[in-house]
C-alpha cells in the first residue's frame, strides 16, 4: 500500500506540479499542456465539421435545382 501511494504522489507531481521544458510544454504542466492541446483540437475539429455542413449543403442546393 505504501509503495502505491509513492507511485500516486510522483505520478501527480509529474503531471500536475511539474513544469516541464519539452515540446509545447514551453514551462507548463503536462497536464496544463494536455489542456490546451485539447481545447484547440476539439476547436479546429469544429472548424471542419462546419466547413464539412457547408460543402453538404451546398451540393445538396444544387443537386435541388
Amino acid at each position: 500500500m505504501k509503495f502505491k501511494l509513492m507511485l500516486m504522489s510522483g505520478f501527480i507531481k509529474y503531471n500536475y506540479e511539474r513544469p516541464h521544458s519539452g515540446k509545447h510544454c514551453y514551462g507548463k504542466t503536462l497536464y496544463q499542456t494536455f489542456l490546451e492541446s485539447k481545447r484547440i483540437a476539439l476547436e479546429k475539429n469544429i472548424d471542419e465539421n462546419s466547413k464539412k455542413n457547408d460543402d453538404e449543403k451546398e451540393i445538396s442546393n444544387s443537386l435541388d435545382s
